[in-house]
């Protein structure tokens, strides 16, 4: 059953009503939705703009607002294109666009309204909006070959409207153009559920300029809000069960402030849109353990006395067993959990005695292997509601609660000050240490966390430090404060933040880092973000403006020079700078480590058979694995084509046999990816020195070949470039009808990137003496450091992202095909 929805024409009420037509009007007016029904939902239909179900009042005003010119009425409607029926404006165009495409119902577009097409009122009946598509500035606009005379619909000849100015082959060659706006957002409506299948829940903002509602589908919440004012409006929105979250605008990937208890404001542009996600996991990011509570099960009860809570054998220990494996710096999630045990608990300063912050050292045992360690700050909330990430409520007369309280800003405060005043606090088995590094550094008491939640949980303090809880301790203290300290005190120096501080857990004879401070680095996002929204920009041009065309031919061979980059401009200097501060880093390194037992060796025969060897293990263990996973279709293919060629795969891993590899081993940084690079918007930094979290801590201090970081890093680049064309990646807008075109044209992005920053960074690198003399042993041992990096991958994704296979499987075919 289809059935026409009456809010869009009160909709367009509200667009020229603006400050006399109420929004909530809207709501009360317009009948609720079966949710048993199918219905189709238009800006314009059968009479170009129907209003059989609005009011006689409201049908009166639409007609004299919106069709002054009786040519443009019909029956009861308006006779209209989109374009002219909004005057040409393009920012109430797109207004109106994304709330069709965001509202319940099956959007429906009419044909022309996607490039503003404009009408004909002279012509009779419906004819005056059935003119001819435009599609180029040739005759008849591309729509027919015969004479104009003979068509049975002129085409328009308004010069607002031509044509020859208004047609798709124009504004296929624009990716700015009304065109491309709405390819992209119907491709990113496709992206959430929410707006097809979702519940709709109407909001009630103040502001009756702004209209405001949610969309619900399973786990996808989407806000979506729209100023129907010409003028800029702001807007306070209830949200607080969705408190502690941050929201993410869908159209640009960027964060907004999280939202708190209190109403959520938000400011907007004249006729601006909004369509903000509530619900993927890396959008719920909490400001604060002690928020009002997420839809979850109900906590444990427990009517002791609290301290006992931190005892071993305390009824705490059933609520970490499973709340420790489940968040998203637990590293071993592969691995079956037999129980939790509380090794200690100490208490940390702070200024709220009422509610003292603790630190919990929670050691998790597993069926099979060694069990680890995991720290975990605690906080009990006096409060009447339940607060969010509450583990235990404590007492049945008064109110409280036990909370994870890794996110309260306290927390790193109370951490920080540990380690710059090189405090010492003591608990029963574990005692806390505070070291400072180099020179005096104000302490400053205002602390945010920083980012997603990634092994670790960073904070930053008023953009000058940045300090990190170490979630797992591991004996024999940080890999990162080692080459921190020694880049610090270094003769070379590399684009790295400073090391300030650290706080050390030190245990029977034992010491492990707990947290560490740095420098902050004011920066404009990550080399990630910046490569995809390159690689998009770059796709939309070669859809504007190479439609149809294939790439320039690229030697296979990463070794070989390539053709300049066209389009590609914007990018191929940031990856030779890339390459360069790469070289940069591993300079210092090589130089700072000159001495002790992390000094660099030569490979020898022995060390070069025992990394064969490790590929030769992991080629195995990743291929088994591959073996018995549950793939999608194309990722099915991938890996049918790679086990065919795996004989070919073996013979780049045997290049290691045939002719060993050469070269330095030394610190190098052990997971160098765009992720790891900050960029200030004009230079890059280099960041998180700890190594590969799936290692054992004895594998991330092993000394490597510096082609380890240059193999990872254009790995990292063959991600971005096909990420953006096959996986759903934040930022990316990707079409799945333009794949298929669009995957040569990546692999000459990749193609080009990762030639641009191998080039840079051979010529920076190679006076410094730690690579191969000879080209072809330097070829060896970036191939077979690439197989061993996408083979890591492999294993990664088929743990952790199964969705994201193909990009592992996409690199290896892509390797044996060169072999």
């Amino acid at each position: 059953m289809a059935f026409h929805f009456p809010i869009m024409p009160r909709l367009f009420m509200a667009l020229r009503m603006e400050d006399s037509y109420p929004i909530s009007d809207i709501l009360e007016q317009t009948p609720a939705i079966p949710s048993s029904c199918q219905w189709a939902l238009f800006l314009r239909n059968h009479d170009e703009l129907t209003l059989e179900m609005v009011t006689d009042e409201e049908r009166d005003y639409m007609v004299e607002r919106y069709a002054a010119d009786r040519r443009t009425r019909i029956n009861l409607g308006i006779r209209r294109r989109l374009a002219p029926l909004l005057e040409n404006d393009r920012r109430r165009i797109e207004l109106m666009n994304r709330l069709l495409l965001s509202l319940p119902g099956t959007p429906v577009l009419y044909y022309g309204d996607e490039i503003g097409m404009g009408d004909n009122p002279y012509l009779g009946d419906r004819d005056g909006v059935r003119t001819p598509m435009q599609w180029s500035p040739d005759r008849n606009g591309g729509f027919s070959r015969a004479n104009p005379q003979r068509l049975i619909l002129p085409t328009i000849l308004d010069p607002e409207y031509s044509f020859e100015t208004v047609n798709v082959e124009v504004q296929e060659s624009n990716p700015s153009s009304l065109l491309w706006w709405t390819k992209r957002m119907i491709a990113l409506r496709k992206q959430h559920q929410a707006f097809g299948r979702g519940a709709l829940q109407m909001l009630a903002p103040e502001n009756r300029k702004v209209l405001a509602f949610l969309r619900r589908h399973e786990e996808q919440v989407v806000l979506v809000v729209a100023n129907l004012s010409r003028f800029p409006q702001w807007v306070e929105l209830e949200l607080a069960e969705f408190a502690g979250v941050v929201p993410v605008e869908l159209v640009g990937n960027g964060a907004f402030p999280a939202i708190d208890s209190s109403p959520y404001r938000l400011t907007l542009g004249g006729h601006d849109g909004l369509w903000l996600s509530l619900s993927r996991p890396l959008e719920r990011q909490r400001s604060t353990s002690l928020l009002p509570p997420l839809p979850a099960a109900s906590p444990l009860s427990y009517d002791g006395e609290w301290q006992e809570l931190f005892s071993p054998g305390s009824p705490l220990e059933q609520v970490l067993v499973t709340h420790v494996p489940a968040q998203r710096w637990f590293r071993s999630k592969a691995r079956a959990v037999e129980r939790a045990r509380l090794l200690d608990v100490v208490g940390l300063p702070s200024s709220d005695t009422r509610a003292k912050l603790h630190l919990a050292f929670v050691q998790i045992v597993f069926v099979e292997g060694e069990a680890e360690t995991y720290v975990l700050p605690l906080r009990i909330v006096q409060s009447e509601l339940r607060p969010d990430a509450a583990l235990l409520r404590l007492g049945q007369a008064e109110a409280s609660w036990l909370c994870d309280a890794s996110l309260l800003p306290e927390t790193a405060t109370a951490l920080q000050a540990i380690a710059f005043e090189e405090q010492q606090l003591v608990g029963k088995s574990i005692t806390l240490r505070g070291k400072r590094h180099g020179g005096a550094v104000v302490l400053l008491d205002t602390a945010k966390p920083l980012g997603t939640e990634q092994s670790n949980t960073s904070f930053v303090f008023g953009q000058q430090q940045v300090g990190k809880l170490v979630r797992k301790l591991e004996p024999g203290g940080s890999l990162e404060v080692d080459i921190l300290s020694a880049l610090q005190a270094g003769s070379r120096k590399a684009n790295v933040p400073s090391f300030l501080a650290r706080v050390d857990a030190e245990a029977a004879g034992e010491s492990a880092t707990l947290w560490m401070s740095e420098s902050f680095v004011s920066n404009e996002g990550d080399a990630w973000q910046l490569t995809i929204d390159l690689a998009q920009r770059f796709y939309e041009q070669v859809l504007a403006e190479q439609r149809g065309a294939p790439p320039p031919e690229l030697a296979s061979d990463l070794f070989q020079p390539g053709p300049a980059g066209g389009a590609l401009l914007d990018f191929l200097p940031l990856a030779q700078l890339l390459g360069r501060r790469t070289a940069e880093l591993h300079a210092a390194l090589f130089a700072s480590f000159s001495e002790g037992p992390a000094a660099p060796k030569p490979f020898t025969a022995l060390s070069s058979r025992g990394y064969y060897q490790s590929v030769r293990n992991l080629s195995a263990r990743a291929l088994d694995a591959l073996k018995h996973a549950h793939l999608s279709e194309a990722a099915r293919d991938m890996a049918s084509a790679l086990f065919e060629r795996r004989a070919l795969l073996r013979r780049i891993i045997d290049a290691a046999l045939q002719r060993p590899l050469l070269g330095q081993r030394m610190r190098v940084h052990g997971d160098y990816h765009l992720g790891q690079v900050l960029y200030t918007g004009s230079d890059f930094f280099i960041i998180d020195f700890e190594g590969e979290p799936g290692r054992s801590p004895n594998e991330r201090r092993r000394l490597r070949s510096p082609m380890a970081d240059v193999a990872s890093m254009v790995r990292s680049l063959h991600y971005a470039a096909f990420g953006v064309v096959s996986m759903q990646l934040p930022g990316a807008q990707t079409r799945p009808e333009d794949r298929a075109e669009l995957e040569p044209w990546a692999r000459h992005f990749y193609g080009l990137a990762a030639r641009a920053f191998l080039d840079s960074y051979l010529a920076a690198a190679t006076p410094s003496g730690f690579l191969p003399a000879e080209q072809v042993d330097m070829r060896t041992s970036f191939e077979l450091h690439l197989v061993e990096k996408a083979l890591y991958e492999l294993l990664y994704e088929l743990n952790n992202r199964p969705n994201w296979v193909e990009l592992p499987l996409r690199g290896l075919l892509d390797l044996v095909r060169l072999s």
